[in-house]
């Protein structure tokens, strides 16, 4: 378990992080997700503690060792690898195998040739996808706990999408309490992958969800008959007429069919919302309650 209590960073004048608390379980795949500019990356570093946070506590339960132990067990990918720049993949290698214990040469190999990296170019010098795919190969062949990816998706194209999913599973089948934090935009890596949902906008964490209750909860549903009450019914989002119909919007989908069939409305058709139109909504109506 990670426990994260009041962290609180300043970035800059213009920007800061927190202060936000929130738990992520073992065993688990937890989505951070935020407009650009949310802090999804500051939150990273700061868990990594390649920033010096202000203020708060994190607390590593892992089974490791508090000062030292942690950073065995977590392992870190950013967006961009500018630390590794001057290097080539192979050498690399080399650097992780000697700073790792248990790094496992075998598995880097199988998964250099899965994504045809070639070890001896130079990582600034790949695209933008190869390089993900190279700090991906380094970092899961380390004997981790904790996976922390930071857009690990993006820029790589569909074929490498899916077999770096397909990595991440079987990351997470290597033991009960394997956990991954990734940030991301995309509402299908977060449809496939996460179990949970941490939506944060401007520094600040607006909530967790549990990704299948969100889903199920969020409902389009189409109504005729006494809809004058509809817009005070707990859950209601939005309305609006579509000739004989009221399209309603809705994020307590089944309480909201109940009341209306006590309202004695016709519920002529539900359909439910896309993952990404329901985070976007959900995102909008947070910046108006601001």
């Amino acid at each position: 378990m990670i426990l994260l209590q009041d962290i609180y960073k300043k970035v800059d004048k213009s920007f800061e992080l927190g202060p936000l608390s929130c738990q992520i379980e073992p065993g688990s795949i937890v989505a951070l997700v935020g407009n650009n500019g949310a802090g999804k990356s500051t939150l990273f570093q700061t868990i990594m503690e390649l920033v010096k946070k202000e203020s708060g506590e994190i607390d590593y339960h892992f089974g490791t060792d508090r000062e030292n132990g942690w950073k065995q067990a977590f392992a870190y990918v950013p967006q961009t690898p500018l630390m590794y720049h001057g290097f080539t993949i192979a050498q690399l290698a080399d650097f992780f195998e000697m700073s790792y214990p248990g790094w496992n040469r075998n598995e880097f190999d199988r998964l250099t040739s899965l994504f045809d990296l070639p070890l001896k170019k130079q990582v600034e010098k790949l695209s933008g996808g190869m390089q993900k795919k190279a700090m991906l190969s380094l970092t899961l062949a380390r004997q981790s706990k904790v996976l922390l990816l930071d857009e690990p998706l993006a820029g790589v194209d569909f074929e490498g999408q899916e077999q770096m999913r397909d990595e991440m599973v079987r990351y997470m089948e290597r033991a009960e309490d394997q956990t991954i934090l990734l940030s991301t935009h995309s509402a299908d890596e977060i449809r496939t992958l996460a179990d949970y949902i941490l939506l944060m906008k401007e520094g600040h964490l607006l909530n967790q969800y549990e990704k299948d209750s969100l889903i199920a909860s969020w409902s389009r549903i189409w109504v005729e008959g006494d809809t004058s009450a509809l817009k005070n019914l707990k859950g209601m989002v939005s309305t609006s007429k579509q000739g004989s119909l009221v399209e309603c919007v809705t994020s307590n989908a089944f309480e909201v069919e109940q009341e209306l069939k006590k309202m004695g409305a016709t519920v002529t058709s539900v359909q439910p919302l896309e993952l990404r139109e329901i985070l976007r909504i959900i995102l909008k109506e947070e910046t108006k309650s601001a």
